[in-house]
């Protein structure tokens, strides 16, 4: 399956992230769940990646949401409980949300006209219970500008990044 290019500019923010901290933070993208003949040897992914900063497992699921909002079946019931899972087992765990969307006319009145590309970063527990009150089939990225992690847009060679220092500062 073809890498998003939210998966490629996290990857490469990465490499950012240890100069950062001036240490090793191991990077691993999970191999998507094959499908067919060949799912049956194999046993479902739970979450896109993880990082392992000093001794601790950081779990990671990516989500790009092409609207102004993310569905909250996006993220599958087995991501879900295996996100939560995780986290009590100790492990910091986070959903990652970059949204790149072009706005209305109603939205560009209230952002104006530049599309919108932005990076949000949710501890599990904190998008259970979002899902638990808001009352609504997805979170607005209004949701996500108040209550998530922003994660800065940078320039990294010539090219889309992030800034991932939340995930080792906020474990």
């Amino acid at each position: 399956m073809k890498e998003s290019v939210f998966q490629s500019e996290f990857a490469r923010s990465v490499k950012f992230l240890c100069e950062t901290y001036g240490r090793h933070i191991e990077y691993t993208k999970i191999p998507d769940s094959p499908k067919g003949a060949e799912a049956r040897f194999s046993a479902r992914k739970g979450y896109d990646l993880f990082l392992i900063d000093q001794g601790t497992h950081i779990a990671i699921e990516l989500k790009q949401a092409k609207k102004m909002s993310l569905p909250f079946n996006d993220v599958t019931d087995y991501q879900n409980m295996k996100l939560l899972h995780a986290s009590l087992a100790g492990a910091p765990s986070w959903l990652v949300v970059n949204f790149r969307v072009s706005p209305s006319a109603r939205e560009a009145k209230k952002r104006g006209k530049e599309p919108i590309i932005s990076a949000y970063a949710v501890r599990i527990e904190e998008w259970e219970d979002a899902k638990a009150w808001i009352g609504r089939e997805s979170l607005p990225l209004e949701w996500f500008e108040e209550n998530a992690y922003e994660l800065q847009r940078l320039n990294i060679d010539g090219k889309i990044g992030w800034d991932l220092g939340c995930f080792i500062e906020n474990r």
